[in-house]
């Protein structure tokens, strides 16, 4: 009797809470070490894909151009170290209809943080997933066409007078204490 049961081989074992996804069109999606395997869970014939994730160069948020910044006072010396190879921390799909066969887009992240669209290749005899968008590429070069500032925010106008000397007239509203609310509802001759 045959078994019910897929065998896949993976490159390790998944090691992340989101590194396993169930898609719409019945794809499964285990992401072990820095390579995403995709499964066709009705057709037990072995891996329907693979994303092969490369390593990418961090973004250089919050680096120093000068080293003296580097030796003053408050600034402790630090040194951090980056796996060699990428590893993916975390696989998405999106909704049926996503991807241009109508069917779905991966979302794949990874440990340094960087988030990639994927679609399945047009032909079937090709394995490979095609890189259909990089969000963090995007994303940095949006933030650095607005120069890392938040946008649509007005700015903080600062007032010479004094905390209590601000004079609103009468375009505030009358507004009741809470105490005087409960003092109205006990009030049973209706006078206020």
């Amino acid at each position: 009797m045959a078994s019910r049961f897929q065998a896949a081989t993976l490159v390790a074992s998944p090691s992340y809470p989101n590194s396993i996804a169930w898609s719409d069109e019945n794809l499964i999606a285990v992401a072990s070490g820095h390579v995403v395997t995709i499964l066709n869970a009705a057709l037990p014939l072995g891996p329907r894909g693979l994303i092969t994730v490369h390593k990418s160069e961090p973004y250089p948020i919050g680096s120093s151009k000068k080293k003296v910044y580097l030796l003053s006072g408050p600034l402790l010396s630090t040194c951090l170290s980056r796996d060699p190879l990428p590893c993916v921390r975390s696989i998405s799909w999106s909704p049926i209809g996503m991807a241009p066969n109508s069917g779905c887009l991966l979302a794949v992240c990874t440990l340094e943080g960087h988030v990639k669209l994927f679609r399945p290749p047009f032909c079937d005899f090709c394995a490979e997933w095609i890189e259909t968008f990089d969000i963090t590429d995007r994303l940095y070069d949006y933030l650095g066409s607005i120069s890392f500032t938040e946008q649509g925010i007005p700015s903080l106008v600062i007032s010479d007078e004094p905390e209590g000397n601000h004079s609103h007239g009468d375009d505030l509203p009358y507004s009741v204490s809470g105490n005087e609310q409960k003092r109205r509802r006990v009030n049973p001759s209706g006078a206020t």
